[in-house]
């Protein structure tokens, strides 16, 4: 529920299993973790990213306001954190005096199209 603490372990647990069930196995895995709170475990949710990151599976986090783990999440992630730890001040589509759709408001800011940047600096097209 709203202002709750996020089951992030088991986000990481299952995004891990679908990546190892469907994943392209010639290209780069990567599991961005979006958060505006804390994990219902901080210890589970680190024992879950590190499983990920001991497979080569990247982990990345955006973290969305004021209340997201920001001193955990450096920890959590892949290495270098800059690349991998994003903080947004404001949630994506709560832009201030923004009146359209959450999404639109995301895409008028241009956070969606730098998150992507920061994330994957280099991206390939399938032919």
């Amino acid at each position: 529920w709203p202002g709750g603490p996020g089951h992030l372990a088991g986000a990481l647990a299952f995004a891990g299993s679908a990546l190892l069930e469907g994943g392209r196995r010639d290209a780069s895995s990567l599991v961005l973790v979006i958060t505006r709170g804390r994990p219902l475990s901080t210890a589970r949710t680190a024992d879950a990213a590190e499983a990920l990151r001991s497979r080569g599976q990247r982990v990345s986090w955006l973290l969305l306001g004021e209340d997201a783990p920001k001193e955990e999440a450096v920890r959590w992630a892949s290495l270098p954190t800059r690349d991998n730890v994003l903080l947004l001040a404001s949630q994506l589509g709560a832009a201030p005096g923004s009146s359209s759709s959450p999404g639109a408001a995301a895409a008028e800011s241009g956070q969606i199209s730098q998150v992507v940047a920061t994330i994957c600096p280099a991206v390939e097209l399938a032919p």
